[in-house]
């Protein structure tokens, strides 16, 4: 199964993290990468927009890249435990083995990163130990420019608490869309955390009138380690989820006048808790009054079912606003509107 997301996977990429309490200093760092395949064209950059396929991306022959990579680095820390008193020193060093895969071919797009992050702890070695990084992502083209099914699988690690107790996400040169997190503070409030999901969807132009997309969604979350019932549990967090959306939206035929409507609904169900559903149907449309200046408007209405002491959050949606595009360089745009929660503003 989880060779089939691998190969089929698409999506979440993380973003940022924070560094943790206390503080570390990386000694030296050493990484050497080796390269497979014999395809020039194939890279991150190369791979083009995720619906370009084999002869339809430009600049982009069919293949496979294999990218290995092993990073080695040691670090010291002033508080390895991330306590208030009786702080300890220690060097921690970081061995991590890394592979690297771009896929492209006739009708599918892949690519995936996965990494086994080994920490060892000089003074505390029964504190050593390992994680299982991945981020991987994929499209596949099922029936030519109609239907297509995208996919991902992630492996991450996440806190438990809003301690302060932070992760430090290392971006660096090389790195496959994103990083590795060092996790090298020993906390006991860190969680391995593994999505997946899987979505079918059409795509269909009708003509210079209008361009429509029907999609359904699943994603699984489930959490492992660091279940503490004093610290918040984990797997309260554990969830699947359904996706139903649909959206239609003008062609060239109203480029004076473009417009938009979409249905988006989402369901999920914990594994410890209420399940939730938002449900939103809403209409947009921008007047172009001039080459600079554009009005705004959008009209819809959301029905939202969750756990609250309040409104359980549904009713009518409006916003209306104005755009200002002084030159191809600079946009400004402001809009006020209001939804069951009250009024809103975006600058």
């Amino acid at each position: 199964m989880w060779l089939f997301f691998l190969l089929l996977g698409t999506g979440l990429w993380p973003g940022t993290g924070t560094m943790a309490q206390g503080s570390s200093a990386e000694v030296g760092s050493r990484d050497a990468t080796g390269y497979i395949g014999t395809s020039p064209a194939f890279s991150p950059e190369a791979l083009g927009p995720a619906t370009n396929f084999g002869e339809d991306a430009e600049g982009v022959q069919p293949g496979w890249r294999v990218v290995p990579e092993l990073s080695v680095k040691e670090a010291f820390t002033d508080n390895l435990f991330l306590t208030a008193g009786d702080e300890e020193q220690d060097f921690v060093t970081e061995l991590t083995p890394r592979i690297n895969i771009y896929g492209n071919a006739r009708r599918a797009t892949v690519r995936v990163n996965y990494a086994l992050q080994g920490l060892l702890y000089a003074n505390n070695g029964d504190e050593n130990t390992h994680f299982h990084q991945l981020f991987s992502g994929g499209v596949c083209e099922l029936v030519r420019q109609l239907v297509f099914l995208d996919g991902s699988a992630t492996i991450t690690q996440q806190n438990l608490t809003d301690t302060g107790r932070g992760v430090f996400t290392n971006f660096g040169p090389g790195t496959f869309l994103g990083g590795v997190g060092d996790n090298i503070n020993v906390t006991g409030e860190r969680t391995t955390v593994t999505t997946y999901g899987l979505s079918p969807y059409l795509v269909h132009r009708l003509g210079d009138w209008a361009d429509a997309e029907l999609r359904f969604g699943y994603d699984d979350v489930s959490n492992s380690g660091g279940d503490d019932p004093a610290n918040g549990s984990a797997s309260s967090t554990d969830s699947t989820s359904q996706r139903y959306y649909a959206k239609i939206e003008s062609g060239s035929r109203f480029n004076e006048l473009p417009w938009s409507a979409t249905f988006d609904r989402r369901d999920i169900d914990y594994v410890r808790a209420d399940s939730t559903t938002f449900q939103e149907l809403l209409g947009s449309v921008t007047f172009i009054y001039s080459p600079e200046i554009s009005l705004l408007g959008d009209l819809g209405y959301e029905d939202n079912d969750f756990s609250s002491a309040g409104d359980p959050g549904s009713g009518i949606i409006w916003d209306a606003g104005v755009r200002w595009t002084p030159s191809g360089r600079t946009t400004l745009e402001a809009t006020y509107g209001r939804r069951f929660f009250g009024d809103r503003y975006f600058v």
